[in-house]
């Protein structure tokens, strides 16, 4: 049965990828890596693809090579070599080398902020039983109808947590430039900036290495999450009719993906 399973990891591993991709979203968890016996501070990145017809797939996980300027160039083209054409967004936290490398390999791909890397780099200054509060009111701020309302949702945040000096400061460092993302409408924000399964896969890759405080090889995580992305990949992320709603809008800003669609 184990074998199986291992059989089952190394395919998801190394598997084909589609052609196109809407989004896709990089999570970045802080770990610590046993090398030698001792402990070293890396970061664990996680692709997480959505395609075309509404399904997400977990592209990769990996341990950050943050020395290496061109770690994230040859993930890119690890990922052209695995079938990947086209990405129409790349959503992470502020990486240079990331953004240089997509100029390189994906040209016409955009680099968005992503709204899971705000959130949990403000994570660990809230209180665990106030985090759900915390990702509702984030979130809030970039769905709003207009600009306006979302500056009225900025400000009760801010007033909420007016005494939490440390997590103030990272609202106003992180979502003072608000205002960028509304170049898009609500239906593409909706779709941009979903953090949810995202946030998921943050917190439960967390919870794996609370249980041992470090891991030995990147292929643990991939044991311990295999259950879960077994059923994640299963089910789509969004009704038909809402898919269809946010294909609309996202041809208003890519002329070229309801070709890409009819394609596929």
């Amino acid at each position: 049965m184990k074998e199986n399973i291992e059989e089952k990891i190394k395919f998801k591993m190394t598997r084909q990828l589609d052609d196109t991709y809407i989004v896709i979203h990089i999570i970045k968890n802080e770990i610590k890596l046993r090398v030698d016996n001792k402990l070293i501070n890396k970061n664990l990145v996680t692709l997480l693809g959505l395609n075309v017809n509404s399904e997400k797939t977990i592209i990769d996980i990996k341990i950050e090579k943050e020395d290496d300027n061109h770690f994230w160039l040859d993930e890119l083209e690890l990922l052209k070599s695995r079938g990947i054409n086209n990405i129409f967004y790349i959503s992470s936290g502020d990486n240079k080398n990331l953004q240089r490398a997509i100029r390189i390999s994906f040209p016409e791909t955009k680099f968005i902020c992503s709204l899971t890397s705000i959130i949990t780099t403000i994570y660990k200054y809230v209180s665990y039983r106030s985090r759900s509060l915390f990702t509702r009111l984030i979130k809030e701020i970039f769905i709003q109808e207009t600009y306006e309302d979302c500056e009225n949702k900025l400000l009760l945040l801010k007033e909420k947590y007016k005494d939490n000096i440390i997590v103030l400061k990272l609202i106003e460092s992180r979502l003072d430039n608000v205002k960028i993302y509304y170049e898009y409408d609500k239906q593409m924000r909706e779709l941009l900036f979903n953090h949810f399964k995202a946030t998921d896969i943050f917190d439960r890759i967390n919870k794996i290495l609370e249980s041992k405080g470090y891991i030995d090889d990147v292929k643990e995580i991939w044991d311990n999450l295999y259950e879960y992305i077994e059923h994640f990949e299963t089910n789509k992320g969004y009704s038909k009719v809402d898919w269809a709603r946010k294909i609309n809008s996202l041809s208003k800003y890519n002329k070229n993906i309801l070709d890409l669609i009819i394609k596929e």
